[in-house]
């Protein structure tokens, strides 16, 4: 009894006090201002990604960055059924945003592919292609911020 009392004390120093901290804990501690200056391509893309980044837009902060954003939405097929119908098809996704701050300028480009069956219900495709394009927009605004984070 006694020792595993000893071993759960000793775990739990060994374990609280090794120094480990995650890689991106300080990734929403970033303090800087992000300006969208000009939108240019996919409308539902640019907007999800402005929607993500609202949060950045109105801070107080010595570290101002803007903007300008260049989407991409293809989608191509890639096989065809017996009758000619598009069974598979492949959709590429691309961000190009162009940084700049205190006269500096940097380009970050994020894309994705992804391959796709095509469903019998064109509603539910919809829904599959607008559910990709945010979870794109999504993780590319989050890779911006790793990016705008390694610019300090």
């Amino acid at each position: 009894m006694i020792k595993k009392i000893f071993l759960i004390i000793f775990f739990f120093l060994f374990v609280s006090n090794c120094g480990y901290t995650p890689l991106y804990n300080n990734i929403n501690n970033n303090n800087f201002k992000i300006k969208v200056e000009t939108l240019e391509g996919d409308n539902y893309i640019n907007r999800a990604i402005n929607l993500n980044l609202r949060k950045y837009k109105d801070s107080t902060s010595e570290k101002n960055f803007s903007l300008k954003i260049i989407s991409q939405y293809k989608k191509r097929d890639l096989s065809k059924d017996s009758s000619g119908n598009v069974s598979n098809y492949q959709i590429n996704l691309s961000s190009q945003f162009n940084i700049s701050k205190d006269g500096e300028s940097s380009i970050f480009i994020f894309e994705e592919n992804y391959n796709l069956n095509k469903l019998e219900d064109t509603f539910e495709n919809l829904n599959n292609e607008k559910n990709i394009k945010n979870t794109f927009a999504t993780t590319a605004v989050n890779q911006l911020i790793l990016e705008l984070a390694k610019m300090k």
